[in-house]
């Protein structure tokens, strides 16, 4: 019988773990007990510290609210014409609420998300219980079996080429979707946001085809509406709800936003 915590191994031996009851072991007698939201901290091994970082429960609330709306849909339907038929096993690197992961889940095969954040994995884990979430550092080695699954996601989160080759199948698909120059250009020049710098694409290719293959490059552009608590929630549920103040918006605010999203696609060689 499959679990849903197939895809993790152990972040001390590397050794493949095993769901005891609510407990992950390895044959090593490592173990990792699923904390009560249903998720395991596999944040350990190789003397490590804890990383520090990733996304609280406010910064998830409203990135929950605002892919709820389906803003960002076109990037999974994007991702799944490229799929075979029937699906296979997801890693989610950097997961967040895990949105896009049950976008693509299928059948009866794993799925898995890590991200360095305990919310996000508690929050993921409890919406979504047939897939199994860790805590691990994405810019670490990841505690992932070798050739495990058939598709790895980077969606706006840290990006590790060579960690997502390796968990890689042969033949399996490496997406990797990160913000255009334009993406909500609006709305950085009226509040200041965080700037998305320069050459992104042609660096990540580089760094994908490095790791596996050349990869197949896609913009996909659209714009929308937003009332006051959807530009609350764009801005605020990403890294610029560290610096962003939204003071002078007032509640019957709206404003056109420009959503610009690059989507890199790479096929490990078979």
């Amino acid at each position: 019988m499959l679990s849903k915590f197939d895809l993790l191994r152990c972040p001390v031996c590397r050794a493949d773990l095993t769901l005891v009851e609510r407990t992950l072991r390895c044959p090593q007698r490592h173990s990792f007990d699923l904390a009560r939201a249903g998720y395991v901290n596999l944040l350990t091994g190789h003397g490590a510290a804890p990383a520090e970082g990733g996304d609280d429960a406010r910064q998830l609330q409203r990135r929950d609210a605002f892919l709820a709306k389906g803003h960002f849909d076109r990037v999974t339907d994007a991702i799944r014409a490229v799929l075979p038929p029937g699906g296979g096993a997801i890693l989610d690197a950097g997961c967040g609420t895990a949105y896009h992961l049950q976008r693509l889940a299928t059948g009866d095969h794993p799925c898995a998300g890590i991200d360095v954040s305990k919310e996000a994995c508690a929050f993921a884990a409890k919406r979504y219980p047939k897939s199994g979430f860790a805590v691990a550092d994405i810019w670490r080695d990841w505690p992932v079996r070798d050739a495990c699954a058939d598709l790895v996601l980077s969606i706006f989160a840290p990006r590790n080429f060579v960690e997502a080759a390796r968990v890689l199948r042969p033949g399996g698909i490496l997406a990797v979707a990160y913000p255009g120059p334009d993406h909500l250009i609006e709305l950085r020049r009226e509040f200041d946001l965080i700037d998305q710098g320069e050459a992104k694409t042609e660096t990540y290719a580089a760094g994908i085809a490095a790791a596996t293959a050349a990869p197949r490059h896609q913009r996909l552009r659209a714009a929308a509406r937003l009332d006051a608590p959807g530009i609350a929630n764009v801005i605020l549920m990403g890294p610029n709800a560290r610096h962003a103040r939204l003071e002078a918006l007032p509640p019957e605010a709206t404003r056109d936003v420009s959503f610009d999203i690059e989507l890199l696609i790479a096929r490990k060689p078979a």
